[in-house]
């Protein structure tokens, strides 16, 4: 069974960031939320990354 991901779902990056859902139609809907479709999430910006620190920069746009 395929797997979906709607505009309400929360998406995080592997630090645990939120990635922003916008979806590229509105056609295709599950109890009234678009679904996200090829590559939505793909280059999304990603807010409250964690991975901050003197060497490491924090996610910052989603690319899987």
């Amino acid at each position: 069974m395929p797997k979906l991901l709607i505009k309400e779902a929360i998406l995080r990056c592997g630090h645990d960031g939120k990635v922003e859902n916008v979806p590229s139609q509105q056609w295709v809907r599950v109890a009234g939320s678009p679904v996200l479709v090829d590559d939505d999430p793909q280059g999304r910006d990603i807010s409250m990354c964690p991975n901050v620190g003197l060497n490491i920069k924090p996610a910052t746009r989603h690319c899987r």
